[in-house]
């Protein structure tokens, strides 16, 4: 008797549970009519300016979480989508019905292609009653 099966659905179950913990430690999600809020709950020391080294080391500690996060909901997605018998993940007709879901899975094969990806977090300042054209 198997404990947990990778040929059975159910047990998407855990990877729902255990992606759903990793977003509460990243982000606070607040539902309100129909709508989702989501806030980041990443903490820096409030006695550091936010473009201090000390807040740079910290936000350079939590993209890799972050990144993690987004390939474990990729692949749940594409875990739920096999399991409720379709048997190919089918991006253009997810693609049809939630036009974000591709910007998803372009970021999802930036960090998944990592050595072609031509991504950089820069520092941008802006400030109060200033416009960018």
């Amino acid at each position: 008797m198997s404990i947990y099966s990778l040929k059975q659905g159910y047990y998407l179950y855990h990877d729902v549970e255990f992606v759903l913990n990793q977003i509460g430690e990243l982000y606070k999600v607040d539902v309100k009519d129909d709508k989702v809020i989501v806030a980041s709950i990443m903490e820096l020391d409030k006695n550091n300016h936010f473009a201090s080294p000390e807040s740079k080391e910290r936000f350079n500690a939590i993209v890799p979480k972050i990144k993690t996060l987004h390939t474990s909901m990729y692949h749940l997605l594409e875990s739920i989508y096999r399991a409720t018998d379709n048997q190919v993940f089918n991006t253009t007709a997810i693609e049809n019905k939630f036009p974000g879901f591709k910007y998803f899975r372009m970021l999802n094969n930036k960090i998944k292609h990592f050595n072609e990806a031509d991504i950089d977090l820069i520092e941008v300042v802006l400030m109060d009653g200033t416009k960018i054209l």
